[in-house]
């Protein structure tokens, strides 16, 4: 990816690459066990842990829908917005967003 806004060969995969990432951190966070707590803080780690598969499953929702992971590559969200530089770089900065916020919940 180019901070440019104009995007070469080396950007073809860079939404993908991120979304497969930002997988990787939630399937991190879901295999993390809950604390065996008592009382309201074991609440609220219940509650979290429901709020994060929530969020995992839209996201999932999200990339099936977009074709960010798409087999065909000429359907993938990469190769749509190849000509629309600027809605590219918009979208792989707000997944790199996500991945940011997913990695400081996994740390």
């Amino acid at each position: 990816m180019t901070g440019t806004g104009v995007l070469g060969l080396e950007g073809m995969n860079d939404i993908y690459d991120v979304v497969i990432e930002c997988t990787r951190l939630f399937e991190s966070l879901m295999e993390r066990k809950i604390p065996d707590l008592r009382g309201d803080t074991r609440d609220r780690g219940v509650v979290l842990r429901r709020r994060t598969e929530e969020m995992g499953r839209s996201f999932n929702l999200w990339v099936d829908y977009t074709g960010a992971l798409a087999a065909d590559v000429s359907r993938s969200l990469d190769t749509r917005l190849y000509d629309h530089g600027d809605i590219k770089e918009m979208v792989i900065e707000l997944l790199q967003m996500l991945a940011r916020n997913l990695e400081y919940r996994t740390s």
